[in-house]
């Protein structure tokens, strides 16, 4: 089925995604401003302007400055090599208020930052406050 040939191809969160992100996102755009930058992998990056305005800091090649150095960072946080405050500091540094952890994030890995505080979650999309 059709479905199936796009999950072969191509990263189906961008045309199908899980109906569970649908309320996390919603609860960005109601609980954030647009101008609050969110951290996500790829398949999210697309969905969270959309859906609930707001910036990201990593993104679609094309629209990412410094996209390779950018997307390093961001495996690194998923993959929870950074330190806590290696962490931070590039948290701070990024302006990121926000921190999703869906399921390509968590197949990066699994980080568990003490600092940062779940402000909603579902079984498919975790919403994290930054605090900083």
């Amino acid at each position: 089925d059709f479905k199936r040939e796009v999950n072969l191809y191509y990263d189906a969160y961008y045309i199908w995604p899980p109906k569970e992100y649908l309320p996390a996102l919603s609860f960005l755009e109601k609980n954030s401003k647009a101008s609050d930058v969110v951290l996500t992998y790829e398949s999210l990056s697309s969905l969270v302007p959309m859906i609930s305005g707001n910036t990201i800091y990593w993104g679609h090649t094309n629209e990412t400055l410094d996209y390779k150095n950018k997307q390093l960072l961001v495996e690194k946080f998923y993959k929870g090599q950074m330190t806590n405050q290696e962490a931070q500091v590039f948290l701070k540094k990024n302006k990121i208020k926000y921190v999703l952890a869906g399921r390509e994030e968590k197949t990066l890995g699994k980080f568990n930052y003490s600092f940062l505080t779940k402000s909603f979650a579902n079984l498919e999309l975790e919403v994290y406050n930054t605090q900083l």
